[in-house]
């Protein structure tokens, strides 16, 4: 076991023998974000950062890659990134998101805000995502940071109760 921290703060333990992306998913203490569930994805706010409105579209079923994902799951995922990104800017979340996968370990998509600040500070999101996220664990772990992100986490599950 491996104690890690949350973008609340809050340490958790979990297996280090286990897929990480696995064990979010299946140990709900692990994932205090979670906004939708359904056969084949988890949508959740991001497990490390403190970002508002940085969620990760994950599949419950542990592949790598898109391209593993079966012709329904697939489709259903690009619903998910279509319903969440809707909900998200109807709301004012954020305006515009980028949307990020990369292959290396359980198959997940993070949908990245491009929050004004990013913008401004650090320019195209997507090529300073490391700087970004180092200013998030660094700036944004504080208590009024954490009650947005709790705050706009509601709503949008609750968003997604309307939809369903």
């Amino acid at each position: 076991m491996i104690e890690i921290e949350r973008f609340d703060g809050e340490k958790i333990k979990i297996n280090k023998d286990n897929c990480f992306g696995c064990e979010l998913i299946k140990n709900s203490s692990v994932n205090s974000g979670l906004v939708y569930e359904s056969e084949n994805f988890t949508i959740s706010q991001d497990f490390e950062l403190p970002i508002l409105g940085m969620l990760i579209i994950a599949s419950k079923r542990h592949v790598n890659s898109f391209t593993e994902l079966t012709q329904v799951e697939r489709l259903e995922c690009m619903e998910l990134i279509s319903k969440t990104l809707k909900i998200l800017k109807e709301n004012n979340i954020c305006q515009t998101y980028s949307i990020i996968q990369e292959e290396k370990s359980h198959f997940h998509i993070w949908l990245l805000p491009n929050h004004s600040y990013m913008l401004k500070n650090f320019g195209n999101p997507v090529k300073n995502i490391s700087k970004i996220f180092q200013d998030s664990l660094k700036n944004l772990k504080n208590k009024e940071t954490i009650d947005k992100i709790y705050d706009s986490l509601n709503l949008i599950k609750s968003k997604f109760n309307e939809r369903i």
